[in-house]
């Protein structure tokens, strides 16, 4: 609904039938001789001027009703985007902007010679079109200019560029290895080298009224509303954050004494913000050869990855392999300050490396985006109190993957994958995923005569320490109530690992 009527059908009868009455009223005190009571003058005139005032007073009524929070709260859609902004705004709540896609290409050459990338040269993935923003010139291998082409082992030459997508908001995910489509003619191939990171839609006025508690607080130190406004107002991708102290049973920072007893002056934060893979050139320590496998050490630092859930592969000369063991062995897991400790083993190639060789390998982290910059706003002691002691944490992730059943193929798959995505991503502590949520939200989407046979959930759930808590559901998904590990609904949100889409016939 918007304030302007666009069908005047919308009119009832009793409303125009009271303007024309009123109108016939007013015409006859003006102009006694006039008989206004029937004919052309009563039938047409003043019954075609009494719809158009029946549509101006429902307008201004629409109006009148958009400036009622009251109003607005029980019927987001009453008022235009513009109302919303100009009466959020008295409450320090201002819409979050769209955001775009980026990512990294590989480029593939089959020779060795310097290479113009232009400026605006495009990538096609499905729809959707990504470009580069920068012209730059790639030297070849020999050459003592950066940047350089890299040599790969099927003898063609290799170079990452960065891209950014056309058109704002969430689009299709592209995901590592996909393949991408350029017209630049000396590429022979183009492919995804890590997942890209999801733009964002414009906030709808839903989401901004879910935020008005927030931002009538005043953005500092103090209660959990004020703390989520301090944060909002700071980072533009926060989706969602939920503050844990004192008398929480997911506290365990404040128990000091020998005795499980909680005494206070501390605060968890745990936050959702837009998910990220992230690949680091890291040296890993050659430690040995077991089992005709080489292994492998690497201790990253704090600040490589702030946050981080887990690292997900190490790569060497495009080939991967994955980390077989990961252990938090400074700081806390999932905040900035973690120190992680990781092995992994990769095929034995009977070369001479010796004991405590460094070798560049490349890892890959999955996590969140902004960790170090929202403890930065807690560490800044002109902003919070002397005596605060506020941790930030990454929430620990619950990985979804839906399988939908649906009655046929209409040709809309990729839009109701886009769309079961986007509902969950966006999702914030929640502590459950109802399937008939995700009906409501798939059910504009489906073509005549398409129906949703049935809608199958699974998860897992990602614990601070390397625990894996899996769970399936047809009707709602919970989040894993494991307080002792500090796991529940108040410090876990929902992400998505795919969504599958099957046809009855």
């Amino acid at each position: 609904m918007s304030i302007e009527l666009k069908n005047l059908d919308t009119l009832t009868p009793e409303a125009v039938a009271q303007k024309q009455t009123l109108l016939a009223q007013l015409l006859q005190e003006a102009l006694p001789e006039l008989d206004v009571s029937k004919g052309a003058l009563h039938d047409i005139v003043l019954y075609l001027h009494a719809i158009l005032s029946a549509k101006t007073s429902a307008e201004l009524d629409r109006y009148k009703s958009a400036q009622s929070l009251l109003a607005v709260t029980q019927d987001p859609t009453l008022a235009d985007e513009s109302v919303v902004d100009k009466i959020l705004s008295n409450y320090n709540v201002s819409r979050k902007g769209s955001m775009f896609t980026t990512g990294t290409v590989t480029l593939q050459f089959e020779r060795d010679l310097a290479i113009l990338i232009p400026s605006d040269t495009r990538f096609t993935f499905g729809t959707d079109t990504y470009r580069v923003s920068e012209a730059v010139v790639v030297c070849s291998t020999t050459s003592n200019q950066t940047p350089r082409l890299t040599p790969a082992k099927d003898g063609t030459f290799l170079y990452n560029v960065s891209v950014t997508a056309e058109t704002a908001g969430i689009l299709t995910p592209v995901t590592a290895g996909d393949t991408l489509l350029t017209d630049l003619g000396t590429v022979t191939a183009a492919w995804a080298a890590e997942d890209f990171t999801p733009g964002r839609d414009e906030e709808s006025n839903t989401a901004m009224i879910s935020r008005l508690a927030e931002g009538m607080a005043t953005p500092c130190w103090g209660n959990r509303f004020q703390i989520a406004a301090l944060l909002r107002q700071k980072i533009d991708t926060l989706t969602d954050l939920s503050v844990i102290g004192f008398g929480d049973e997911e506290m365990t920072r404040d128990q000091l004494t020998i005795f499980p007893v909680s005494v206070g002056g501390k605060a968890d934060l745990y936050i959702k913000t837009a998910l990220e893979y992230q690949t680091v050139p890291l040296p890993a320590m050659f430690t040995g050869i077991l089992n005709g496998l080489e292994q492998w050490e690497v201790t990253v630092p704090a600040e490589v990855c702030p946050g981080c859930y887990r690292a997900v592969q190490a790569s060497l000369e495009n080939r991967t392999w994955p980390i077989s063991e990961q252990t938090v062995i400074g700081g806390i897991g999932f905040t900035a300050g973690q120190i992680l400790h990781l092995r992994f083993q990769t095929e034995d190639e009977a070369l001479s490396r010796q004991v405590g060789d460094l070798v560049p390998f490349e890892i890959t982290f999955a996590g969140q985006k902004d960790i170090h910059t929202a403890q930065a706003i807690f560490n800044d002691r002109d902003l919070m109190p002397v005596t605060e002691d506020a941790l930030v944490r990454s929430a620990y992730p619950c990985w979804v993957s839906v399988t939908l059943q649906l009655s046929r193929d209409a040709g809309n798959e990729e839009e109701i994958q886009h769309a079961a995505a986007n509902y969950i991503d966006s999702t914030g502590f929640v502590g459950g995923i109802l399937t008939s949520e995700l009906i409501r939200v798939l059910h504009p989407l489906l073509a005549d005569g398409q129906q949703i046979d049935s809608i199958h959930l699974t998860s897992e759930t990602w614990g601070p320490a390397g625990q894996n808590y899996r769970d399936a559901a047809s009707q709602k998904l919970s989040v894993p109530y494991v307080p002792e590990q500090g796991i529940t609904s108040r410090t876990t949100v929902f992400y998505t690992r795919n969504v599958t889409v099957k046809y009855s016939k």
